[in-house]
């Protein structure tokens, strides 16, 4: 039998997107339709076919969870099967275990490093968004599950994992040799730039994102001796997290209540609406006590590239459709699906896409996107650990401009 879940959004193999329980929708009395008896029977016809005739006897249960793997591999690259051990190994990590520092999708069987996390052993060994893994340690990932994927990335703090990739304009592979550990990366970093403007990184939407976003502006606040002459608020390369950090962030810049993003999906579980926290909330009272009351109108602008998902794509969409942000960049990811986790009792569980995410215009953002209303000529790049900041960074001094000219206004 299986038992309430909660909706995960996918794509990348960390940086999951969280929102609330979603019991499953009762299939009791419905009769099934004459083409679903048909397909039944061809699937029981061949589960007898190879009880009877494979050259080795086959246990139920193998066949059993086969036949649930084919299916929901079938549907889309985020909807899966997981056994017993697949589905423990997602709750929760040995301690000793570390990793490279990537976050990687499926494209077509295709293995693509989606965003590498700044400061991590990936970006010091010189991968990049973008390159296609080939293999790890010489295990060949195309057409891998992602789950495979991430346990192949994982080990012991302190072992060396060998990556063979190919990068775009290249004609043959590249290698690397990474060291694993475990990397602690800021959530939120923030500096003075340009002569009172806060310039606020965003690498990943976890618990205590918007506590430390707020703490930082509140300080750059201080530092500034005066009002802040605005915000750029930087996306690039950030695979979202968790949805309530992701609300919160947005309802920073939001008038109380205001839309954020829904959910549509074919049950009444599945449509969602999401609004921005409101400021006597006991949470959001708490987080942004002591926040600048001006940054709701200030000039905000919003830089993002290819690597921004999920979470921040809703923040800069529900940004965006309010007019509250100019975004700055390239298209975005377009990762807007929701998954739902189903445990069986037996430990075991199925993962299915069960929903999409809209912005508050009613935009898709899965295979979408989110179109800047800049386009940087070329690839605005991420803001890696030795960029931040820097006058160099092309993507941070085109959204300068722009927030100047908002500001002119």
């Amino acid at each position: 039998m299986m038992r309430n879940a909660g909706i995960f959004g996918a794509g990348l193999v960390t940086g999951v997107l969280i929102a609330t329980s979603l019991p499953v929708p009762s299939q009791e009395h419905r009769p099934l339709p004459h083409e679903s008896i048909a397909a039944l029977r061809k699937i029981t016809e061949t589960w007898g076919a190879i009880k009877a005739n494979y050259v080795v006897p086959v246990r139920d249960d193998t066949l059993a969870e086969s036949c649930l793997a084919g299916m929901l591999r079938g549907l889309d690259s985020h909807s899966d099967y997981y056994d017993r051990a697949d589905f423990a190994g997602l709750r929760s990590s040995p301690r000793d275990a570390a990793g490279i520092g990537l976050e990687v999708r499926a494209s077509d069987g295709q293995i693509v490093v989606a965003s590498v996390v700044e400061g991590g052993p990936a970006e010091e060994a010189g991968i990049r968004r973008g390159d296609l893994l080939i293999s790890l340690d010489g295990n060949q990932v195309y057409g891998m599950r992602l789950k495979d994927v991430a346990v192949l990335m994982r080990g012991r703090a302190g072992s060396t994992v060998q990556v063979k990739l190919m990068r775009s304009g290249a004609s043959v592979p590249s290698e690397f040799s990474v060291i694993r550990r475990a990397t602690e990366v800021p959530a939120v970093r923030a500096q003075l730039v340009a002569g009172g403007v806060a310039y606020v990184r965003i690498s990943s939407m976890r618990e205590d994102t918007p506590q430390r976003f707020a703490s930082m502006v509140e300080g750059l606040h201080g530092e500034n001796g005066g009002p802040l002459k605005g915000l750029v608020l930087d996306l690039r390369d950030s695979p979202g997290g968790l949805l309530h950090a992701s609300i919160s962030i947005a309802s920073a810049f939001l008038d109380d209540h205001v839309l954020i993003a829904r959910t549509e999906g074919r049950t009444e579980h599945a449509r969602k609406s999401f609004t921005a926290n409101p400021r006597d909330a006991t949470e959001a009272a708490k987080i942004y006590r002591n926040y600048p009351k001006e940054l709701r109108a200030m000039p905000l602008v919003v830089i993002v590239n290819r690597g921004t998902a999920s979470g921040s794509e809703i923040v800069a969409a529900a940004l965006q459709d309010h007019g509250r942000a100019a975004i700055v960049g390239e298209k975005t990811l377009g990762m807007g699906t929701i998954q739902t986790i189903m445990p069986f009792n037996d430990g075991s569980a199925i993962k299915m896409t069960t929903a999409n995410w809209q912005t508050p215009k009613g935009r898709a953002i899965s295979n979408e996107g989110i179109t800047p209303d800049a386009v940087l000529a070329g690839e605005p790049g991420p803001a890696t650990a030795q960029s931040f900041g820097k006058s160099g960074d092309a993507g941070l001094a085109r959204a300068l401009e722009v927030l100047a000219a908002r500001s002119a206004r």
